[in-house]
């Protein structure tokens, strides 16, 4: 599933929605806005791709 809400970039697969949700939530909590970017890997599967903070509209 690819989604672009402005604030966190990337692709999640079915199932894993919820680490999406997590990391926005994190984001918007975050007092310093950082940038980070989580990369999930199972079974040899990207399964999590995701960026966000500021400055990273792009890869």
């Amino acid at each position: 599933m690819v989604r672009d809400d402005g604030r966190v970039h990337g692709t999640v697969a079915d199932g894993f929605e919820s680490v999406r949700e997590a990391f926005a939530a994190m984001l918007a909590e975050a007092r310093d806005a950082p940038e980070a970017q989580p990369v999930v890997h199972v079974e040899g599967r990207r399964v999590v791709d995701l960026w966000g903070g500021p400055g990273t509209g792009t890869r």
